[in-house]
């Protein structure tokens, strides 16, 4: 998954407007993985669009949570909950009702999900990103706020991800 120049002078800029929050290597980590994140979420969103038929993931997920779980990481190689995709992260930042223990779930829950057979390509991807360390603030008001800057960035139109760039994983 290579990045565009515009895309890079993008993360460029953000890096630089929270210079003093956070470091490059703590950016580098969040950004990429948030990003890498995005693509699944993304990915996923595409697939149950093409086999829900009509109906919504979440009464899908309502009805049993175990069997719709289990049909996406066979055909993911993960699985996403309801709420826990990246749009809906950027959702909650619209209606003012964001926090970073958002994050802190969806990546709990993502790691609970992963196929026995897709391990070695998922497990532990976003172990890095502790979402109450230092690195990304003294609080957890300074911590949402870098989070919800890095969505934001990755919500413009130049990250857009492209349906056709399958070459992370057989299971994407």
């Amino acid at each position: 998954m290579a990045l565009s120049t515009e895309q890079q002078t993008k993360m460029w800029t953000m890096l630089n407007q929270t210079r003093g929050q956070i470091g490059l290597t703590a950016y580098k980590d969040y950004i990429f993985g948030i990003l890498f994140y995005k693509y699944l979420s993304e990915k996923a969103t595409r697939w149950l669009e093409g086999v829900l038929r009509g109906e919504t993931w979440e009464s899908i997920y309502t009805q049993d949570s175990a069997r719709a779980l289990d049909y996406m990481k066979k055909h993911l190689g993960y699985g996403i909950q309801p709420h826990d995709f990246f749009g809906d992260w950027k959702k909650a930042i619209d209606e003012d009702r964001f926090n970073i223990g958002m994050m802190t779930d969806t990546f709990g829950h993502f790691n609970q999900q992963i196929a026995f057979e897709a391990k070695n390509d998922f497990e532990g991807i976003f172990d890095g990103m502790r979402f109450d360390s230092a690195d990304l603030g003294a609080n957890a008001q300074s911590r949402t706020s870098v989070m919800i800057s890095m969505i934001d960035l990755l919500s413009a139109p130049e990250f857009e991800l492209s349906g056709g760039d399958d070459t992370v994983s057989e299971y994407i």
